[in-house]
């Protein structure tokens, strides 16, 4: 059975940076591409396996599946960004929970298979304590 979707608050998420390098220039703001912050997570957990899924702005695309290590990636064709993980529910038990042991394994990717802000805008859903409560144990 499927588990409901829980909405991303792009604020949460997409913090702004500022950059400044001196006094003389203005200052830069960065943030992550609207496109590629998710809109909503669910997850389910099998006897041995964690999927989690993501939904975005865009419609979905054609997928194809990546995998490293014990991690699998449902990947958009064209965008590059990340529309499921399944990964080996030992990470769990991994590194807080295997919050960072995935994030690990998504910035290992090699960066012209994903998309970098969308990496960035999953690292940052894993790191909200909220997202990965509800990533971790769904309802």
């Amino acid at each position: 059975m499927k588990k409901q979707w829980h909405k991303v608050l792009q604020e949460q998420i997409n913090k702004p940076k500022k950059e400044s390098h001196d006094k003389r220039h203005a200052n830069v703001t960065f943030m992550i591409s609207p496109w590629d912050v998710p809109t909503a997570v669910r997850s389910e957990q099998t006897e041995d396996k964690i999927i989690i899924e993501f939904k975005y702005i865009s419609p979905k695309e054609k997928t194809k599946n990546e995998k490293n290590g014990a991690i699998e990636y449902t990947i958009g064709t064209k965008s590059k960004k990340i529309y499921k993980i399944i990964a080996d529910k030992k990470l769990l038990h991994e590194n807080h929970g295997g919050k960072l042991k995935i994030v690990i394994e998504i910035k290992e990717k090699d960066s012209k298979e994903i998309n970098k802000g969308n990496i960035e805008a999953i690292t940052n859903i894993f790191k909200n304590n909220v997202y990965s409560d509800q990533i971790l144990h769904p309802c």
